[in-house]
């Protein structure tokens, strides 16, 4: 017959990270969206984009509008658009690539491969 003790093993603390107090959080609102009879025309409301990175946003009914920004200066910003559609099957039914100079913050309004598109940019440097 024998003995044996066993002892605890201490573990290690447990850290916690610490959250954040309701007031510094700042939670994105919803852009409003604009609820139109016609499938061409879409209210994109406010568009977060990334100085010198493409931003993809799929428009429904098979198009996609791929955005690529450039602040001209802090007001400014020039948007390399284009629009690809899709057919059923996937493949590519067509493209149309324009660029559009805008202010930050205020809506502008485009028409691209058919599409009437309005939205409003706001870029991070």
């Amino acid at each position: 017959m024998s003995c044996s003790k066993t002892v605890a093993q201490k573990s290690a603390p447990v850290k916690v990270a610490a959250i954040p107090h309701e007031k510094d959080v700042e939670v994105a609102k919803p852009a409003p969206v604009k609820v139109s009879a016609n499938p061409n025309e879409k209210d994109m409301g406010e568009v977060m984009l990334t100085n010198h990175y493409e931003r993809s946003v799929s428009l429904g009914n098979g198009k996609n509008c791929l955005m690529m920004p450039r602040l001209l200066d802090k007001k400014t910003v020039r948007i390399t658009m284009s629009l690809q559609s899709f057919n059923a099957d996937g493949g590519a039914d067509g493209l149309s690539v324009m660029q559009v100079t805008a202010k930050q913050g205020k809506p502008f309004e485009v028409v691209i491969g058919g599409m009437d598109l309005t939205m409003t940019p706001k870029v991070a440097e």
